[in-house]
């Protein structure tokens, strides 16, 4: 049994969250761990600033479509090198509250 037998691993997009990314996969393979990634949306500040509800669906679909980009990019990464020594054990589930 591993040390850290699942790694959670938050992904944005941005170069820093991609550092993190790396050093996860690298951890994750060194312990035979397994990575989850997740990618937030905190639609709070959409909310406050649009004022009407079309527009507010609109910004969410637009950021939920940002969202599985980022998540496929990172998920594409985390399963080349770990495929090379094991079956791949990087996992991406979409999720939403309130589920749409």
């Amino acid at each position: 049994m591993s040390l850290y037998a699942h790694i959670l691993v938050p992904v944005d997009g941005s170069p820093t969250a991609d550092r993190g990314l790396r050093e996860a996969i690298r951890l994750a393979s060194a312990l035979g761990s397994k990575l989850r990634l997740i990618h937030v949306i905190d639609d709070f500040p959409m909310l406050v600033e649009l004022s009407t509800i079309s527009s507010f669906e609109a910004g969410m679909q637009q950021m939920r479509q940002y969202g599985e980009s980022v998540l496929t990019k990172a998920l594409s990464e985390a399963r080349r090198p770990m495929c090379r020594r094991r079956p791949c054990c990087a996992r991406s589930r979409r999720a939403a509250w309130p589920m749409p």
